[in-house]
């Protein structure tokens, strides 16, 4: 009876997943938000703690596109301690720590984005994922351009080269706003009005569909909104 009890929340929290996804799906975050949490609850209590985990992950982000950046920031931190799960499914782990570094970079926060990006690149290094790599140069990019802008360049230059080894048009895109934003704010305006042209072009070429929400969306998202680059 026990073992069926169990199934039970298991099977419930797994549908009670998916309704949050197609809720967030449609927009309706706090609608989204409650189904996530119940989803939670009902996972850790069937024993199910990488659905848990990512269940959480997916409630932080619900809950800050809701507006409750600190009540988004208690969700990450919470799956964070959930040490055992991320050790064995980095999956989870690196797009859990770059959603913490696109709060945080949405938030005017670079420092502690960078932290948060920082292992994010390490561990998608290990996992050999080019193209997180490649987001995650990105976004240290955004974050450093308040400081070392020569870095900054830098950055955002090896991860278009990394786009382009892919042809992967919306990577190549982004990488091209980003250099026209530094362009931009060296006053190089025709400079950055050619690369930003160039990225609406490469982004038009594109017939890659994300899923809403998706994490690479999220980085580029999370960049546009930052307010070291007003």
């Amino acid at each position: 009876a026990l073992a069926r009890a169990h199934r039970d929340r298991g099977e419930e929290a797994r549908i009670m997943f998916a309704a949050g996804r197609a809720a967030a799906g449609r927009g309706e975050h706090a609608d989204a938000a409650g189904s996530f949490l119940r989803a939670v609850t009902l996972a850790d209590g069937a024993g199910d703690s990488v659905l848990g985990t990512t269940a959480l992950m997916h409630l932080g982000v619900s809950l800050d596109r809701a507006g409750q950046s600190r009540e988004a920031i208690a969700s990450f931190s919470t799956a964070l301690t959930r040490s055992s799960v991320l050790r064995y499914h980095t999956d989870i782990a690196v797009e859990l720590l770059a959603r913490v570094g696109n709060l945080y970079l949405r938030g005017g926060d670079p420092d502690q984005a960078t932290r948060f990006f920082t292992s994010a690149l390490r561990i998608a290094g290990e996992r050999h994922d080019a193209l997180l790599e490649a987001y995650m140069m990105a976004q240290l990019g955004h974050t450093g351009l308040k400081g070392d802008r020569a870095e900054a360049l830098q950055k955002f230059r090896a991860a278009y080269d990394q786009f382009r080894s892919f042809s992967y048009a919306p990577g190549i895109a982004y990488a091209l706003y980003s250099l026209g934003v530094i362009a931009e704010q060296e006053s190089r305006l025709t400079d950055a009005l050619q690369l930003y042209t160039a990225a609406v072009t490469e982004q038009e070429k594109s017939l890659v569909v994300r899923p809403h929400g998706a994490l690479f969306t999220d980085c580029e998202w999370s960049a546009a909104r930052f307010p070291g680059e007003d």
